[in-house]
């Protein structure tokens, strides 16, 4: 079934891009102090399918709760592809300057589980994409590795695939969790099936139904909360300023730093 499903993307693809998604630059902000800055790559949930801007997108999203959960302002930059893979979302991670950044949240692995790719080798490259990001990052850097969603499809598939892309999702999602497992500061996000999906009834089953901005709250809140479970702290990037003074300073950098703060 291999050859079948990847013809299959490859058909479906014009498709897809007819998709409602965000129109505005790749970019969710909430305001705050000491903003986080946080880099998305992915395809599939990343992208926005069903809304027409990322503040409505999963991005918008894990921006206001991650900002409601830390009391600090969050900057996300969105990097997609229609194409993404393992491996391709690595050679984009190096290509961007990790030490901007205070986490990765990857989506990846739907083109994955479209196309039933091997699961060898989906291990083999996720592990060397997390690798190289443990290598690359830097002090109280977090990746976040999200699930593969379950496969309400956001375009027909045939009833026989979708099932099997289905399966294959979970096969996935167990073998990224125990790669996540063997990563120090990787935190794993499992999300599940919305309660609310905008779906037209009155339809046949095989037209589109989208993603909607309660899907993308409900997912961001899954996100969110596995953060939360790990009692990750992330780093400040505001100066620690010395007792007794006004404004910032410059710390010694052989002095022992606080758990919170990243000192460079």
């Amino acid at each position: 079934m291999r050859p079948f499903a990847s013809f299959w993307v490859r058909y479906r693809a014009p498709s897809w891009r007819r998709i409602p998604q965000p129109l505005d630059s790749p970019h969710a902000t909430a305001p705050g102090p000491d903003p986080l800055r946080v880099l998305l790559i992915g395809y599939g949930v990343a992208m926005g399918y069903g809304v027409l801007t990322h503040d409505l997108s999963l991005a918008g999203h894990i921006a206001r709760q991650l900002s409601s959960e830390t009391g600090r302002g969050v900057q996300i930059d969105i990097l997609t592809d229609p194409d993404m893979t393992a491996q391709g979302a690595l050679r984009l991670v190096e290509r961007v300057r990790l030490s901007d950044f205070d986490a990765l949240v990857l989506a990846i692995g739907l083109n994955e589980a479209h196309r039933l790719s091997s699961l060898r080798a989906w291990r083999k490259k996720l592990t060397a994409l997390l690798d190289y990001v443990d290598r690359k990052k830097p002090k109280g850097f977090v990746t976040i590795l999200i699930s593969v969603p379950p496969m309400q499809a956001i375009t027909a598939f045939p009833e026989v695939l979708s099932q099997l892309a289905n399966r294959h999702a979970l096969a996935l999602n167990e073998a990224s969790h125990a790669v996540a497992a063997l990563h120090c500061g990787v935190v794993y996000a499992p999300i599940s099936r919305t309660i609310e999906e905008r779906s037209d009834r009155s339809t046949p089953r095989h037209r589109n139904s989208y993603w909607t901005r309660h899907t993308y709250s409900h997912w961001a809140n899954m996100i969110v909360s596995a953060v939360h479970q790990r009692s990750v702290t992330f780093p400040s990037r505001v100066p620690r300023v010395a007792p007794g003074t006004t404004g910032s300073v410059e710390v010694d950098a052989s002095a022992p730093a606080s758990p919170d703060a990243d000192v460079t």
